[in-house]
């Protein structure tokens, strides 16, 4: 977070810091498609089963079949984005980052800094990217906030469920989901259970995004605490802390651990996805 906050800064300078992670490479191994070995006869049995399943898509069941090659590919930097790479193909991104993080953890600190952006466009992948992108255009919120809000929120994983009960992709509560089906126009009567379509939860989470950006007038940081906290909480800390001009510091004196480890988390997250993949 305060690395991103740093580039931001020094961006509003006119200083333009270059990323070192955005190394390119043209190794197979490093695009994730390739894993650079001959399969053994078992291996081979279970990759075109879990290609043919995820063609059909039987997900889940794909996701099974990446779990048994898991066993046995080697878990170097080759082997652990040739299985992300067959993982996002079946939706599995959160097995796929669980697999990138244990990599990441064993990985020292000047070896981290010189991954490629190949391995950090796995790690913060564009999922459910069509849903993303359209729902997004539609309702004039930025794709990258919504990439991060899911990241946060769920780690990609469309059957997330909380301990309070939120559900899905951006984990909505059910009283909100219902609350903002009418406005989707869809015939079906609205059930808690269909908040784990990821479809319809983007859309959901979307608007509701959209809804707090007009009320908050675009600011992310008061965004990011209504949708984790409620806006009530917001009402409240605006109060309190009103006084306090600089974001970061903002941030800094938020009462709840947990909401002020979820702004800085996302905001980390809007940072990354738009070194990775904005044009500008």
């Amino acid at each position: 977070f305060h690395g991103v906050r740093a580039k931001d800064r020094l961006h509003a300078l006119g200083v333009n810091p270059l990323l070192k992670n955005q190394t390119q490479s043209s190794s197979a191994g490093e695009k994730g498609q390739q894993l650079g070995r001959p399969l053994s006869t078992r291996e081979k049995f279970h990759y075109v089963r879990a290609n043919e399943l995820a063609k059909l898509g039987l997900t889940r069941e794909a996701r099974n079949e990446i779990g048994e090659l898991q066993k046995t590919v080697r878990k170097n930097l080759t082997g652990v984005l040739w299985l992300s790479h067959l993982y996002h193909k079946a939706q599995g991104y959160a097995e796929s980052l669980r697999l990138l993080h244990l990599y990441k953890d064993f990985t020292t600190k000047p070896k981290e800094r010189n991954l490629s952006s190949k391995f950090w466009k796995h790690f913060f992948p564009l999922a459910y990217e069509e849903a993303v992108l359209a729902y997004a255009k539609y309702r004039k919120v930025d794709p990258f906030f919504v990439n991060g809000i899911i990241r946060q929120e769920s780690l990609f994983d469309s059957q997330a469920l909380s301990p309070a009960g939120a559900r899905g992709l951006m984990q909505i509560m059910p009283a909100t989901g219902k609350k903002l089906y009418p406005k989707t126009k869809l015939k079906k009567p609205f059930e808690t259970d269909a908040l784990f379509d990821p479809d319809l939860n983007i859309r959901l989470g979307v608007k509701y995004v959209s809804q707090l950006n007009k009320r908050f007038r675009k600011n992310g940081m008061h965004i990011l605490i209504s949708y984790n906290a409620g806006p009530h909480v917001l009402k409240k800390w605006l109060k309190r802390f009103g006084h306090l001009s600089d974001q970061d510091v903002f941030i800094e004196s938020i009462p709840y651990p947990e909401t002020r480890r979820y702004v800085k988390h996302v905001l980390r997250n809007l940072g990354i996805y738009k070194a990775l993949y904005s044009p500008s």
